[in-house]
């Protein structure tokens, strides 16, 4: 059996967490508003969108920011968002780790999968697949399941974990593929979420 691995390259480009619950519009209101008021570059960059270009792009993402789960993808959202200014000093951060929040873990959206489809992805040659998840000494495994979105085109969910907090059918991992091996995802701790670069690899 071909052996899959995710592995994390901690921190891309911006760490953001938040625990509980997330208003995601409101989130997108204020970093869209602070970005009109405080970004000194931000005329330029409306300039090379256009102002018509740079309005369907909020507009745009004020529909992810409603889109169902979009509580718990918002950091995604708003990571993309920033993105479009393509500015390496535009991010968002934060610290990483901290205490388990199981108020967090509870909350997390869970899908189940069902015997044969993990046969099915046992099997598989595909990105989708039964992954060892490189963090916290090889303590998760997890299906990777397409589940094409406007912010997403894979999710990942627990299979098994050696940590007690995690469930099995809890929704780990969202990602959105940059290239053929990479993409940039919201990645669910004990307490948070962060946005990282996933490589998803065979070995």
């Amino acid at each position: 059996m071909i052996k899959k691995t995710l592995t994390i390259a901690l921190v891309l480009f911006c760490t953001y967490s938040f625990a509980q619950t997330c208003n995601c519009e409101i989130e997108f209101q204020h970093i869209h508003t602070f970005m009109e008021k405080n970004y000194a570059g931000f005329k330029e960059k409306e300039a090379l969108m256009t102002k018509a270009g740079y309005q369907k792009l909020v507009e745009e993402y004020t529909k992810y920011s409603k889109l169902p789960h979009a509580s718990e993808e918002c950091i995604f959202i708003l990571s993309q968002f920033l993105g479009h200014f393509k500015d390496n000093h535009v991010f968002l951060a934060s610290k990483l780790g901290g205490k388990t929040d199981s108020a967090f873990l509870k909350q997390r959206q869970t899908i189940e999968i069902s015997d044969r489809k993990y046969q099915e992805l046992l099997k598989s040659k595909g990105k989708e697949g039964i992954y060892y998840f490189k963090w916290d000494s090889l303590a998760y495994q997890i299906a990777v399941i397409k589940d094409k979105s406007p912010v997403h085109d894979y999710i990942g969910v627990i299979v098994s974990s050696k940590l007690p907090g995690w469930k099995k059918g809890s929704v780990k991992l969202y990602a959105k593929m940059e290239n053929d091996s990479a993409a940039q995802g919201v990645l669910f701790m004990e307490s948070n979420a962060v946005t990282q670069r996933v490589l998803i690899q065979r070995r």
